[in-house]
């Protein structure tokens, strides 16, 4: 709990986001986001969504980063997902991975996807696959894990 007081309070998330061309800082980042999604109710930490971190993600998406920030950036929005797949048994959906499929953050991600350069496309449709890829998985399936894009 006062590991996140601490970081709230030094404001260390976008600190993180400015050096996520670092793989350690993309680590850190990601553990920080699955202690927060495994024990939200526990720790009332609702500042870490209020920083709307998906799109802060995707704005790393753009053609004036490096390589090593789309890289990451598109690890830790698949992350996202992949989180919620192993959190759909025990908890409610992850807030994370709910904003990354509306269609605003879609439109925003498609956007910086095909109007950047090649990195921003191998990165970004590296993304949508995933989305596709979950969406198709949770059709089979019959469940509504995470809301599917629905526009």
């Amino acid at each position: 709990d006062s590991t996140f007081a601490i970081m709230k309070k030094k404001n260390i998330v976008p600190l993180l986001l400015r050096h996520l061309g670092a793989y350690s800082i993309l680590e850190l980042l990601m553990k920080v986001v699955s202690e927060a999604e495994e024990n939200f109710f526990e720790r009332q930490i609702s500042w870490l969504y209020d920083l709307d971190l998906v799109g802060q993600l995707i704005n790393k998406m753009n053609s004036d980063m490096d390589a090593e920030v789309h890289g990451n950036a598109s690890v830790a929005l698949v992350g996202f997902i992949n989180q919620q797949q192993q959190l759909s048994w025990t908890s409610s959906p992850s807030r994370l991975a709910s904003a990354l499929v509306a269609p605003e953050s879609v439109k925003a991600l498609l956007d910086k996807t095909l109007q950047g350069n090649a990195s921003t496309l191998e990165h970004g449709l590296f993304v949508l696959v995933e989305l596709v890829r979950h969406g198709l998985s949770v059709a089979r399936n019959g469940g509504e894990d995470m809301p599917m894009i629905t526009e």
